[in-house]
């Protein structure tokens, strides 16, 4: 399952120049590790770790903004 994520990851930022946002528990930023060491290329748009940055509102808000 992480492998396709990685997979995703890397055609979101490499196809399709899209930012990618890990938004989660502090417990959760395992799993972004674990996803980030999947990824075969090199990615034009590094994907940024905010797991364990925000709170339960603030996660909501930033999702919000996405497009």
């Amino acid at each position: 399952v992480k492998e396709n994520w990685a997979q995703i990851i890397e055609y979101l930022a490499n196809e399709k120049g899209v930012q990618v946002l890990f938004i989660g528990a502090q417990q959760d930023a395992g799993a972004y590790r674990e996803i980030l060491s999947c990824i075969k290329e090199e990615l034009k748009i590094k994907p940024v770790n905010f797991c364990g940055k925000f709170s339960l509102k603030e996660s909501l808000a930033a999702i919000k903004l996405c497009d």
